[in-house]
């Protein structure tokens, strides 16, 4: 797993309205405001989204819109006090309880839901894995992954 040093996690922030708030923002040689708040598309993902105030005219600029990942938190960063996002992908799902447990407070219920599955996913698949003695699971095993990942999301979720 990436190795965030986190000062703070930050609230989970849906849109522009309720965005986290840099107020002294670099912007060339002036200084400015810069919005971070995180974007979810059903059947994409998250993606993290700043968006910075044009000093010279106060307006706010265009977002700029980030990839599509699985699980997606805010937080400060140890020591320089920036602004960060946490990036959760499947493709590092045997660390999917560590980003939970560390990022928990900073996701949406989707979020949630999301980094949960990867784990439960990944627990399943080192438990079939090692009751079949396979190094790659068939797709009738990986289905049993699946329905057992979907039993342990409804009962962790009541």
């Amino acid at each position: 797993m990436n190795e965030y040093k986190v000062k703070s996690v930050l609230e989970y922030a849906a849109d522009f309205e309720s965005a986290h708030v840099v107020e002294d923002y670099p912007y060339g040689r002036l200084r400015t405001q810069m919005k971070y708040w995180i974007e979810y598309r059903n059947g994409q993902g998250f993606r993290p989204v700043t968006c910075s105030l044009n000093p010279k005219t106060g307006k706010w600029n265009k977002p700029h819109k980030g990839t599509y990942t699985e699980g997606l938190a805010m937080y400060i960063e140890e020591g320089t006090n920036h602004t960060k996002f946490a990036h959760f992908s499947h493709y590092d799902r045997e660390n999917a309880g560590e980003f939970y447990s560390q990022f928990e407070s900073g996701l949406s219920l989707d979020g949630k839901k999301s980094v949960k599955f990867w784990e439960f996913i990944s627990q399943a698949t080192v438990a079939k894995k090692s009751e079949t003695g396979k190094e790659f699971l068939d797709s009738a095993d990986f289905l049993e992954v699946k329905a057992f990942a979907i039993r342990a999301m409804k009962e962790f979720f009541k």
